[in-house]
């Protein structure tokens, strides 16, 4: 949030304190105001940008790793069968390997979606508060700016 309101500051510093805006030149008080709200729109939506980039990435991998878990599920189960019918038997010693290779690749993929679907609803929620926190102080920006413009 400081970066938004020091960018919008640093480029209309001399005009926030320049009384010619308030008494007649060129650039008129509402110019001003409608260029610190452009600015301030603009200078959040890359601070935004910037706080959601990583998103995406959490997001894919919350959702592909249960299925990366599935298919080594599968893949271990079929392994389970394949030496069950190269062996002819069923006994825990031919079915085990595959089976905790299903095990393990189900867990793995579970291991690694779970906090990344936490981790991307947290900051989901993050994002939506910083949206929020933006638009209060733009507004914060500009009705102070509008009511110093009243005054002069």
């Amino acid at each position: 949030m400081a970066n938004v309101f020091r960018t919008v500051y640093e480029k209309h510093r001399d005009a926030f304190s320049d009384q010619s805006v308030s008494t007649g030149s060129h650039v008129t008080h509402q110019d001003l105001v409608e260029s610190v709200y452009r600015d301030l729109d603009r200078a959040s939506h890359v601070e935004l940008a910037k706080f959601e980039q990583r998103l995406p990435l959490l997001a894919t991998a919350g959702s592909v790793c249960p299925f990366l878990g599935l298919f080594g599920t599968v893949w271990g189960v079929m392994t389970a069968f394949l030496d069950i019918s190269t062996r002819g038997s069923t006994s825990i010693v031919v079915v085990a390997p595959g089976i905790a290779e299903a095990l393990i690749t189900t867990i793995a993929g579970l291991a690694v979606a779970i906090p990344a679907v936490v981790a991307y609803n947290y900051f989901v929620q993050r994002s939506r508060h910083l949206g929020l926190d933006l638009e209060d102080l733009s507004t914060t920006v500009l009705n102070i700016l509008q009511l110093r413009g009243r005054s002069s």
